[in-house]
């Protein structure tokens, strides 16, 4: 996980506790909203995904979107996707600070990283099955 931190921070322009918090809202939208048959098998090739995950609570970004403006933000973002996985993990990264651009660049980061260290047919699986995911990396 520490190449794929350093990649967001370099890349995206985040702080390293930002980054943090941004890649496992990505992750945990893979591993919430992928294929479940595939699910474990990709996060155990990305090292220290699962680490980073059970850091997070399983639950990246939730404690931040029921806070102040950006909670609201956050629900609004989240009505408005209709229940699309995409724009809920969209509207918890606005909810942790991130614009639109930086997120999409996270989740570039994120699948790029995933397709060096796990098998790309299987990342593919993941891009294709959350609607809207290949379209923005």
């Amino acid at each position: 996980m520490e190449e794929l931190i350093s990649t967001v921070v370099e890349r995206v322009g985040l702080d390293r506790s930002l980054a943090e918090k941004a890649i496992a809202v990505v992750l945990d939208l893979i591993k919430s909203h992928g294929p479940s048959a595939g699910a474990d098998q990709l996060i155990a090739a990305l090292p220290g995904a699962g680490d980073l995950l059970a850091r997070s609570g399983g639950s990246a970004g939730e404690d931040e979107t029921s806070a102040g403006a950006g909670g609201m933000l956050a629900g609004a973002l989240g009505a408005m996707g209709g229940g699309n996985p995409l724009m809920a993990t969209l509207a918890k990264l606005q909810a942790i600070g991130l614009d639109v651009d930086q997120a999409r660049g996270v989740g570039r980061q994120v699948i790029g990283f995933a397709r060096s260290k796990a098998d790309p047919d299987l990342v593919d699986q993941f891009t294709q099955s959350i609607p809207g995911l290949s379209a923005i990396i």
